[in-house]
């Protein structure tokens, strides 16, 4: 077989995907899949007053988050346009954790000033979303949020290099430790026996 012939199939190959996806997604799809109501203007209001990467959605109305749990219901219907109208924003279903972000932006608020820096906590409200994005970046040892530490602070790179490399450990220690107490117990639920 030629090189020619080769890269005449592979080419060919390719056209036959790229029509079979353009088939499948502008001609069977929408032929096929049930019309879907469209998103409440409602939620749009909300994005003004949202901010950050993640927020919790708490409603009455249950939602269909699990496999086996009815999608067609009325409370799955506002969650996913919910998410919709605010995307990219991320909402956790069922999710009041509000008081322990606080209890985050307190800790970190407090903690940057043993290491010389001085902010208000509205100011570090704005700064976590960023570093825990930057957290959530694959590297080794958060090496992202401790980077953006020193972008946030570029006047103390050594402190903030520092504060970042604690304050990520010590969580991390802290979330092992927590973590090592529910042990036991977690077993016992998961496979029956401690």
């Amino acid at each position: 077989m030629s090189v020619r012939r080769v890269t005449a199939a592979i080419v060919a190959l390719a056209a036959v995907g790229m029509v079979r996806i353009v088939w499948l997604h502008f001609a069977s799809e929408p032929a096929h899949e049930p019309r879907r109501m469209p998103i409440d203007q409602h939620y749009q209001a909300l994005r003004s007053l949202v901010h950050g990467a993640e927020a919790g959605y708490v409603s009455d109305l249950p939602a269909a988050v699990r496999l086996g749990e009815d999608p067609a219901t009325r409370g799955t219907r506002m969650y996913l346009q919910a998410q919709f109208a605010l995307a990219p924003l991320v909402l956790r279903y069922d999710d009041a954790r509000a008081p322990l972000v606080i209890a985050g932006v307190v800790v970190y608020t407090l903690a940057l000033r043993l290491f010389g820096g001085s902010v208000s906590f509205g100011e570090m409200l704005g700064y976590l979303p960023v570093i825990f994005f930057g957290a959530a970046m694959p590297g080794p040892m958060h090496s992202v949020a401790i980077l953006f530490w020193v972008l946030l602070f570029p006047d103390r790179p050594g402190q903030m290099t520092a504060f970042g490399f604690v304050m990520h450990n010590f969580f991390i220690i802290f979330n092992a430790g927590v973590g090592l107490l529910f042990l036991r117990r977690a077993t016992r639920e998961v496979f029956g026996r401690a």
